[in-house]
């Protein structure tokens, strides 16, 4: 990733209560890069992939695969909802996360075949979507982890992390925590990651807001 860093916050690290706090810190640090310039579009393929993915996961648990597809498409036009829907397809191959039939071709296909009529079928909630019913289902089902793969995934982690990620684990049970532990495990034990610490009060985020403009920086020289 041309030596960019994943940053998380020493405190999530320290003090996470739960598998989701991992996720929504990376969400932050993905947020906190775009407000310095460095928006989706200009992130190496990796940490595109991966961001997408996040928000992807994100999305569907809080409104479930229709409204989701339909905000994204309301807000961003068919053109990016493709390229980010193709980015988190590419992201859960990346987490080692397999589904068949693919939630995310089921949606790229029906976005094919109904084009620029999208916006207004996806609005109209009496419209039924073949196409896209029991997405949810079928997502959630494909996000748990077997013993195997949560095996596989804790291997490359340190003692006190596989610890951290016991007792997170045990904060945090239901039907997503497949997507926290995926990109927690991923994120934990990627060689990219930085792990920011505190500052000082009063601003315990300077060091923070610091990093994350150097790796901003660093994104838009290598993106230009």
């Amino acid at each position: 990733m041309d030596d960019i860093p994943i940053l998380i916050p020493e405190s999530c690290v320290k003090e996470i209560s739960s598998l989701a706090d991992v996720s929504w810190y990376f969400g932050v640090f993905f947020s906190d890069l775009e407000e310095r310039g460095a928006v989706w579009s200009k992130l190496p393929a990796e940490l595109k992939e991966i961001s997408a993915l996040n928000t992807f996961c994100g999305g569907r648990r809080s409104n479930g695969s229709r409204t989701s597809l339909r905000n994204l498409v309301m807000l961003e036009g068919l053109d990016f909802t493709r390229a980010f829907l193709t980015a988190v397809k590419r992201g859960a191959s990346r987490l080692g996360w397999n589904m068949s039939p693919s939630v995310f071709d089921a949606e790229l296909n029906w976005l094919d075949e109904v084009g620029e009529d999208a916006p207004r079928i996806l609005d109209d909630y009496d419209v039924k979507i073949p196409a896209l019913e029991s997405a949810d289902d079928r997502f959630f089902d494909a996000l748990k982890l077997d013993p195997e793969g949560r095996t596989t995934l804790l291997a490359p982690l340190s003692n006190e992390l596989k610890e951290r990620y016991a007792q997170a684990e045990n904060n945090y049970r239901n039907g997503a925590d497949g997507h926290y532990s995926r990109i927690y495990l991923y994120i934990m034990a990627h060689p990219a990651l930085s792990i920011v610490p505190m500052s000082d009060e009063p601003n315990r985020m300077m060091n923070w807001y610091s990093e994350v403009e150097k790796c901003a920086k660093l994104i838009k020289q290598t993106s230009s």
